[in-house]
């Protein structure tokens, strides 16, 4: 059973985990940004740690910054809540360096969940149904010609990623290969 659990997250949805481990009997551990101070995460928490600056980036999405919490706090469980870094794996594997127990799937599992390619070929491979389309890499508009034709419009998206980054939708071959562009930049960010 975890003692101190900090939530690497902030607003309702940290509030929620709190009440949810104060039941629980789990001590918890609030992090919060510049901008996030007085939040009433923070004041329902038993501890709380500033992460850094107002923009996410240097305060909720710092796997580093983070990770010093779960450290200077003793936690010995990190929450990530949804959204943030949730579905990042190497946030969850950066997590289980400090010796804190990652709150969710495996970074493995997310990892490998994270490409639509590799879960479109186990959800086919088990029987599961999938919505038509290419389910592997595809390196020019040409080969998305033909399921142009059949289904008129179609949706490229990049194969990790997540929230929608990146979708296009496309209707003609000059779209298409503009899409593919746009979503083979995001997927590299």
């Amino acid at each position: 059973m975890l003692s101190k659990v900090l939530i690497a997250n902030r607003g309702e949805i940290a509030a929620r985990i709190i009440r949810t481990c104060r039941r629980m009997g789990i001590r918890t551990v609030a992090i919060y940004s510049d901008a996030d101070k007085d939040a009433v995460h923070t004041r329902l928490a038993d501890e709380a740690f500033r992460v850094g600056e107002s923009p996410p980036l240097r305060s909720y999405l710092s796997t580093p910054n983070i990770c010093e919490a779960v450290s200077k706090s003793g936690a010995d469980g990190v929450h990530p809540g949804y959204g943030f870094l949730s579905e990042f794996h190497e946030f969850g594997g950066a997590v289980e360096k400090t010796g804190a127990v990652w709150i969710g799937p495996k970074p493995e599992t997310m990892r490998l969940v994270g490409s639509k390619t590799y879960t479109r070929r186990v959800a086919r491979e088990n029987g599961i149904p999938t919505i038509p389309g290419a389910y592997h890499p595809v390196s020019n508009a040409g080969e998305l010609e033909p399921m142009l034709q059949e289904h008129g419009t179609l949706l490229i998206k990049p194969d990790e990623g997540g929230g929608g980054k990146g979708t296009r939708k496309v209707s003609d071959l000059p779209s298409a290969g503009e899409g593919l562009e746009a979503a083979s930049r995001k997927a590299k960010l």
